[in-house]
């Protein structure tokens, strides 16, 4: 990373995480999340390969919307604290689309926000459980041994 780039990092306030060697889980999550990006496309893709960039956003809605067994919650819903909710220009308008009200849609995202912290404390805590799950379920078929 450039200094310039650091600089202005630290003028605005941005905090930059980076999956460096150094940080092995890190590079664990991004190895397994790509993994599961490329499943998607190579299902998407069975005899067309050279049209994967048509079929990336696709697979990157699924991976972003889709509720992960550990946590419970999908990956947008932690990082934004809402549902991802599918563009307009994608779907048929319909009359909810065409005439939005926009107090009740001003209410809803402010509660909506208000639980975020709370859904990310709830997850956290489901995720340590569902850890605590796979621990006892492979201590269970360790065996044992002494030399």
């Amino acid at each position: 990373m450039g200094r310039d780039l650091e600089k202005f990092f630290q003028e605005y306030g941005i905090k930059q995480h980076m999956s460096m060697p150094k940080y092995p889980q890190s590079n664990g999550q991004v190895k397994a999340s790509n993994k599961m990006i490329l499943d998607c496309l190579k299902k998407s893709l069975t005899n067309k390969k050279e049209k994967w960039p048509d079929e990336l956003p696709g697979c990157l809605w699924a991976y972003r919307t889709t509720k992960r067994r550990e946590t419970g919650e999908t990956p947008f819903s932690l990082a934004f604290g809402s549902e991802a909710i599918i563009h307009p220009n994608v779907t048929k308008p319909s009359i909810t689309t065409l005439l939005p009200n926009i107090e009740q849609n001003n209410k809803k995202m402010v509660t909506s926000l208000d639980l975020a912290e709370e859904k990310r404390e709830q997850t956290s805590t489901r995720n340590a459980a569902y850890q605590q799950q796979l621990l006892s379920s492979y201590n269970t078929r360790a065996k044992i041994r002494q030399f």
